[in-house]
Parts: C-alpha cells; structure tokens; sequence
C-alpha cells in the first residue's frame, strides 16, 4: 500500500508537471496564496516582527487548514481520490519546467532588452545596466538557485512529509518571495518569512550542490573551497547551488550588483574569470536536470526499498 501511494502520487505529479508545467492562472493555488497573503498584508502590516510573524502564521496556517478540509471531504476515504489529491498537490509545489523554459528563453531573446525584460522577470535586482555579462550571469546564479527552491527543495520535503510537507514548503517559499526583503517596508515585517524560508532550504539547498558536484567527482577534492565561497553569500543557502555551479562551469559568479536600494556587494564564487556565454546557460540547464533526475532516481529507489522492507 505504501509502494502504491507513494509511487503513484510521485509519478503523476511529475506526468502533470511535465504535461502542463506551471499554467499561468490566476486560480492556480500558488496564484490564490499570493492573493491571500496580501490581502492579509494590507490587513496587519506594521514594521515590526511581531506584525510580520501574526500574518505568517494566518496565511501558513489558513492555506494548509484550506487544502486539508478539502482533502478531508473529498478524498480521505478514497485511496484514488486522495492519490489524485496529493499528486496535485505535489505538483503545484513544483516548478520545474518553468524554470528550465524560462532560463533558455533568456538565451533566444532577439535583443539585450528583451533579454533584460526576460531575466527582470526571475532575480530581484535592477536589470536596466545590464551588460550581456550581467544577463548571462544572472540567468545562471537564478537558475542554480532555484534549482534547489523549486525543485529540490519540494520534492525533499515531500520525501520526509509527503505531499502535506510538499506543499507547506511552498508556501513558505512563497510568502519569502513576497515578504522577505531587507528593505525599509520588510526588514522588520518580513523577518520571520525570510528565517522561517532559510530554515526550510537549509539541507535542500547543501544537497542540491553536492548532487550538482556529484557530475564531476574531480571537483569533490574542491568542496572546502567551495564551502568556503559559499558561506561568504549574503544569503545563507543561495551560494551553495551557485557556487557548485560556478566550478562545475569553470566560471565565476557573484560580485557587485545594483539593486532599486543601491549597489550590493556580494563576494565572488567560483575561481575562473572567463567571458559568460549561452552556452554556459546551456550547460547550467544540463547540469540542473541531471541533479533533478539523480534525487528522482535516489528517491525511487528509495520507495522501493521501504515497500521491499515492508512486505518482510
């Protein structure tokens, strides 16, 4: 039973997420969360942390009592019906093949505009002096990261919690992504989101590197130094994917960029200053589904075993 819950669950998540992706909808549940949780903003906004926590907690808690309800009425005494359930769920956690269309539309865009509009849409800082440099980079350090937010991240928590724990890691990622800014409105007011969101990432985000360091194993004599850069990004999970990136694509990543409050000076990773082209894009894009089907392939096994240990 537990083989074919879990097995089915995981393999029809992938079959929608692979089919349909991430449909641009304003009735897709991510779409109606972001909805909430500003809603709730409007509601309870003051720069504090205690304001920031209360409406953290009414839209955590407030989405998933939504979805169990409906979990409860419709599916809990249909083993299908709740297979279905969960595997949307799952699903909806997802963005796997967004991110992987997004990036290499970046690498088609007709001009550095264009390209500029494209990237804008996937990193949080002022894309208005880009360079092709500056463009191509980004695309990269995005990509490695959310690697490991939208893809990793999901499918260990659904690991360890199953679809539930799928899903209360998206939104927390969700509200992070809306809420946690250093910026005069959410330094204080979104505290809680972004703590609550390195928490969450903290083991996907370490694996996610070594899954990436793993297509190369000549690298893993480099993990100290790569630790080590890592640990110098402003954000504690981020570098870890980006800076496994970086080595595997004999590139550097990182430095200075311009946001709307300023410049921000970020440290280097990686240890080779070459030209950043697209088809180190290309290469990225590569890398990010090999480690995306190497965690697949280790948690197939690993549904196999646990039936396999079940029926003894």
């Amino acid at each position: 039973m537990f083989f074919d819950h879990v097995f089915w669950t995981l393999s029809l998540a992938l079959a929608f997420e692979y089919i349909w992706g991430d449909p641009k909808s304003n009735w897709h549940p991510v779409a109606t969360l972001g909805n909430f949780a500003e809603q709730i903003e409007k509601l309870l906004w003051k720069n504090s942390r205690f304001s920031g926590f209360l409406a953290w907690f009414l839209v955590f808690f407030g989405s998933l009592s939504i979805f169990i309800t409906l979990w409860y009425h419709l599916a809990y005494d249909h083993a299908w019906l709740s297979v279905i359930f969960e595997a949307l769920l799952f699903w909806f956690s997802l963005g796997w093949k967004s991110l992987i269309e997004h990036t290499q539309s970046i690498t088609s865009a007709n001009n550095i505009e264009e390209a500029k509009a494209k990237v804008s849409m996937v990193v949080g800082r002022n894309t208005d002096q880009m360079n092709q440099q500056d463009i191509h980079k980004a695309s990269i350090e995005s990509l490695a990261e959310n690697t490991s937010d939208a893809i990793i991240a999901p499918l260990f928590w659904f690991i360890l919690l199953g679809a539930w724990g799928a899903w209360a890691y998206r939104i927390i990622n969700t509200l992070d992504a809306m809420w946690g800014y250093k910026n005069e409105k959410y330094t204080y007011f979104g505290w809680f989101a972004a703590k609550i969101d390195d928490i969450a990432n903290f083991f996907p985000a370490r694996i996610t590197a070594l899954l990436m360091l793993l297509q190369q194993p000549r690298l893993l004599n480099k993990i100290p130094s790569i630790y080590h850069q890592a640990k110098q990004h402003l954000s504690p999970n981020a570098g870890f994917p980006e800076t496994a990136m970086a080595f595997l694509l004999g590139i550097r990543l990182g430095g200075d960029v311009v946001r709307d409050t300023g410049i921000e000076h970020r440290a280097y990773m990686g240890d080779n200053p070459q030209s950043i082209t697209t088809t180190h894009i290309q290469q990225a894009i590569h890398i990010s589904n090999r480690c995306v089907y190497t965690m697949l392939g280790l948690t197939y096994t690993g549904i196999l075993y646990t039936s396999f240990m079940h029926m003894l």
